[in-house]
């Protein structure tokens, strides 16, 4: 069985990360690249688990790799950072020395020109810390310029998102403030990420499982904010939130219900269009479907691609001019790039 983790395309290639189970109930972390999105070349990079949380690249090119990496005998994930300066052939390891507090993993990173941007996640005796880092010398040094600490023995908070437009910055995550209570928070900065407020905090009447997996500026310049929340009955709502004046104020635009479990996976997005997938559950045919949406309105209304029975779409990224999803065989537990139709 494996899973997936991250992609990137770099040069003429496109990478992705996975965790296998082999024949011999060892794990081997995977590296897999191809050429035309079909065709693939399997390279192990570690020999026990090794989960890439995130893959960003910096506008000089350069790959960075960030990983949680359990050693074998179990125990707690070690953080590690791999580069790789031509185009993800090989890697090394590297510190950027982030002050402070020891990070659990990176949920998701900004490396542009001007500055750098990592939304990382801490854990401490199982409570969740929010934390934000920047650098303006590429990496050489950090600043702390945001930390939520969790308030209360059941309590965190955990970073997912990061939006970079020409006027703020925002960072989208989740919060509970009990173990049975969740929403969605997002922060924006309008002074280039030295200071922060909270600009929405959003649940439904369940209060349970609500968080954000994506962000994206429309073409008409609003904000749209995309995550799931949970119901009561124990399924899954799509949710999609908007702004149309820079984050001030939020409205819900969409709330995609299902009769059956559904779960939202990964979000691509790709100029004007939004993609996003999952799965759905069926409970009474233990039958999951995988689930391919698309947006052109910010998220307001989707469209929804016709795809397979037993399979888990894991992912979504854009390869010479396709989308192609990444979708799991429930039966077999291997992994297949799709282009969608």
């Amino acid at each position: 069985m494996n899973s997936f983790a991250q992609a990137i395309v770099a040069g003429e290639k496109l990478f992705f990360t996975l965790v296998t189970n082999e024949e011999n109930s060892a794990t081997a972390s995977r590296m897999l690249s191809s050429v035309d999105g079909q065709n693939w070349e399997s390279s192990t990079y570690a020999d026990h688990t090794v989960y890439t949380t995130r893959l960003v690249k910096d506008s000089g090119g350069n790959i960075y790799m960030f990983q949680m990496d359990y050693a074998p005998g179990g125990g707690n994930s070690v953080f590690r950072t791999q580069k790789s300066t031509d185009n993800a052939e090989t890697w090394s390891d590297i510190d950027f020395n982030f002050p402070g507090d020891e990070i659990t993993y990176v949920a998701d990173a900004y490396f542009g020109e001007n500055f750098w941007l990592v939304a990382a996640n801490r854990w401490i005796d199982g409570e969740s810390m929010w934390l934000v880092f920047k650098s303006i010398d590429h990496g050489a040094t950090w600043t702390k310029v945001d930390q939520i600490n969790p308030e209360m023995e059941t309590n965190g908070t955990s970073p997912t998102k990061i939006l970079v437009t020409d006027s703020a910055i925002f960072i989208g995550g989740a919060y509970w403030d009990s173990k049975t209570s969740m929403y969605w928070r997002l922060r924006r900065s309008l002074d280039g990420g030295t200071t922060w407020e909270t600009v929405d905090q959003w649940r439904n009447e369940a209060r349970a499982y609500t968080y954000i997996h994506a962000l994206s500026k429309n073409s008409d310049g609003s904000i749209s904010s995309i995550g799931t929340a949970g119901r009561s009955d124990g399924l899954i709502d799509w949710v999609t939130r908007r702004s149309s004046n820079n984050g001030m104020s939020w409205s819900l635009t969409n709330l995609s219900t299902s009769p059956t479990y559904q779960e939202m996976t990964s979000v691509l997005v790709s100029d004007d269009k939004i993609y996003a997938c999952g799965y759905l559950y069926d409970p009474v045919t233990r039958i999951y479907i995988s689930l391919v949406r698309v947006t052109e309105d910010g998220g307001t209304s989707w469209i929804s691609f016709p795809t397979t029975d037993n399979f888990k779409c894991l992912g979504l990224i854009e390869f010479n001019s396709e989308i192609i999803y990444f979708d799991r065989d429930q039966n077999t537990g291997w992994l297949y790039p799709k282009n969608l139709p």
